[in-house]
């Protein structure tokens, strides 16, 4: 009774909240806290009960059973590049507790190459070129309990045919085999065995390859997969490339889609149902820090994939696909603060769970297959830990469920995505989309206004473009792999193709070549014969070619900015920051021009607020700098911008540039600018 209330409280409505939020604002509207979307349309700060009438999503059929949140599984990228360290760092991974593990090729395999004098095993990847080292790198795994990824490129399916050999070495039935393959139509027509066309420049193409090709081998595969090892998802729907070149969410989850239409209709037309192409695929999309945006693309995604499915026939489980999440590779340092990549990749794990995908894979922070560093791997799988144990993410169903802000977001990204899925559709589908440059032209304004967002500073990467830690050194560079284990990968690969039985090995490719069904099985008996990964994937090639506009290049957030601070690491300079009066705004512009040039690797120096023009002149005299920028009154600034100048070095001001500023060629330092573009002029008039 003593902590019972006196009075009753009446819950407020909205426009006493309205009130008090402009109360406290002084006198501007809660509107004016609201951010813009990546298509630049405002997104209004509140969202209440009433922005979920009429959401298709939040009625009767809930978002919580397409998805899993809380139940994902925990996946290890291996990428050292000698089979043996992968032995161990699969037994680490697996006794650490991650559930899957996912053996990422070198180079040369993804590409269908032999190693020799002419190239470089152990690039990007594990240097797997046989069934031998293929047994080397699996040594320590129980292939019966082990969920196992093969990330093999153009050899996935000859890696997947020295699976089945080695499992039979071991007495495992195919059938007992769990795991995925990375075989992907799309990425064969435009990421595999690609050239510019000399005639046009603008123009890639894809050899040993055509749309007929890829989706019969697709097909049969699938077939093949489902009769002999249907514990194996063969077939990767990939969206990384569309985040990776930098669109934004809607037309990530748009081209995502297009994807998906373009395998299930030329599938289907194979006799493949959309709920076989369901259980053989794995749906890999990237996901970043940005928390709602991405965990709203990622339940955007599951909501057009039943449109989708709808649309074929699907039923309830061809309706839910298997989604694996990969933290970004966009939204990292590579060069200076890479530890700030541990609170990225967190909040990227974090999306990735909240929006539902089945199994994660984190990339560590600092990455470099050449050191096999066991410690970043460890970091990065215990963020999985972390997240189970400490933050108990594993214990809810569906903790954004009713989320009024996440649920408007997931149907705007949805709608603006549907629009640019139908688009792709008018032109012909996802492949035509490629082939004609439309694809292009609906990623590059989105990616253009990302790299603008970061140059301007409205979009933050924490320690690249704003807080940047001045004491950071750029990190050191290393060989990819040291000559030493390159040599002795190559020697390797030689003595065993020199060992072989020649003839063996040449009957068995040929009989593939000629195989028109259950080219697992003949890949199999070829492996054992002492069959390379390059020789498997190249048998049977055929002649065409893929002709497309779509370079699967990376567009890096904030990459110009350490770009420039890397140029300045080798060629230091020096700048001074000087206040001519003792006013806050003085000092406050100085504090912001200051911390725009250490962005661009400046040492600088601080003074004032400065007495005369004359003293000013005296400590520019003194330290010659390469750029001084004054902050202070217009009276002040006419007064030293000459004795500035008389010394040589650059002048700038720390504001909004006057006119008669501008037609002196004085650079500003000021909000809302172009960070890169001043940098980059400071830079070269500085050189």
């Amino acid at each position: 009774d003593s902590l019972r209330l006196d009075r009753e409280f009446e819950p407020p409505d909205l426009e006493t909240w309205h009130a008090q939020v402009r109360k406290d604002l002084r006198g501007k509207d809660y509107v004016d806290l609201g951010w813009n979307f990546d298509d630049g349309d405002p997104i209004d700060p509140l969202a209440t009960r009433a922005d979920l009438e009429g959401l298709p999503h939040c009625g009767d059929a809930p978002m919580s059973w397409l998805g899993t949140p809380g139940a994902w599984r925990a996946r290890e990228l291996i990428v050292t590049a000698e089979p043996e360290a992968c032995a161990r760092r699969a037994r680490q991974a697996l006794d650490d507790g991650a559930d899957e593990i996912e053996i990422c090729f070198d180079d040369l395999c993804r590409d269908a190459l032999d190693a020799d004098a002419d190239e470089l095993p152990g690039l990007s990847g594990v240097a797997i070129h046989d069934l031998t080292d293929l047994r080397t790198a699996l040594t320590n795994v129980d292939l019966r309990s082990t969920h196992l990824g093969l990330s093999a490129g153009e050899g996935a399916v000859a890696a997947l045919g020295q699976l089945l050999a080695l499992a039979d070495e071991r007495g495992v039935a195919a059938d007992e085999l769990r795991g995925d393959v990375d075989f992907d139509p799309i990425a064969r027509l435009t990421q595999r065995q690609v050239a510019f066309d000399p005639d046009d420049e603008d123009v890639l193409i894809s050899s040993h390859t055509s749309i007929q090709h890829v989706f019969d081998d697709a097909a049969a595969l699938i077939r093949q997969c489902a009769a002999t090892c249907p514990g194996i998802r063969p077939l990767t729907l990939d969206g990384q490339g569309f985040h990776l070149c930098g669109a934004d969410p809607a037309v990530e989850v748009a081209a995502t889609i297009a994807l998906v239409i373009d395998n299930a209709r030329q599938l289907a037309t194979r006799g493949v149902s959309f709920d076989e192409m369901t259980r053989a695929a794995t749906l890999r999309v990237q996901v970043a820090h940005e928390l709602l945006t991405d965990i709203a693309k990622l339940r955007a995604l599951r909501l057009l994939w039943l449109i989708v499915g709808n649309a074929f026939d699907a039923t309830r489980a061809g309706l839910r696909p298997e989604v694996q999440g990969v933290t970004s590779g966009r939204s990292r340092s590579y060069r200076f603060d890479t530890r700030t990549n541990l609170l990225r990749t967190t909040l990227a794990a974090t999306a990735a769970i909240l929006g539902g995908c089945d199994s994660i894979a984190i990339v560590p922070f600092d990455e470099d297959p050449a050191s096999q560093d066991d410690a970043m791997a460890r970091l990065a799988r215990h963020h999985h830990s972390l997240l189970r144990e400490e933050s108990h993410l594993d214990r809810v169903r569906d903790p954004i469920a009713g989320s009024f802000a996440i649920e408007r977001l997931t149907d705007r990204i949805a709608r603006t995505a549907w629009r640019h899925v139908q688009e792709i559709e008018r032109v012909g589908g996802l492949c035509e989309s490629m082939r004609s440059g439309h694809l292009l032209e609906l990623v590059l304004p989105s990616a253009e206004s990302r790299i603008r967002s970061f140059a301007t500073r409205s979009r933050t990467m924490v320690g690249i473009n704003r807080y940047q830690d001045v004491e950071l050194e750029g990190a050191p560079t290393r060989p990819v792999v040291d000559d030493a284990t390159l040599e002795r990968l190559r020697e390797r690969s030689a003595s065993r193709r020199r060992n072989r039985d020649e003839a063996a090995c040449q009957r068995a490719l040929d009989e593939l070549v000629d195989a028109s069904t259950d080219r697992l099985a003949i890949m199999r008996t070829a492996a054992e014969a002492g069959a390379t990964t390059s020789e498997l994937a190249r048998a049977g090639w055929p002649d065409g070619e893929f002709h497309h506009r779509f370079p699967p290049i990376a567009q890096l957030d904030g990459d110009e900015f350490e770009e420039l601070r890397e140029a300045r690491e080798h060629s230091p300079a020096t700048a001074i920051v000087a206040t001519l009066d003792d006013s806050k705004d003085a000092a406050a512009h100085a504090a912001f021009a200051a911390s725009i040039l250490r962005l661009g690797g400046y040492r600088v120096e601080t003074r004032g607020p400065l007495q005369s023009a004359d003293e000013c002149h005296h400590i520019v005299g003194e330290i010659r700098p390469h750029i001084v920028v004054l902050a202070g009154s217009h009276d002040a600034l006419s007064d030293c911008i000459d004795r500035v100048v008389d010394h040589g070095a650059l002048v700038g001001v720390a504001g909004v540039p006057e006119p008669w500023l501008e037609a002196r060629g004085v650079a500003a330092f000021h909000d809302g600018m172009d960070v890169v573009a001043t940098l980059t002029r400071v830079a070269g008039v500085t050189e």
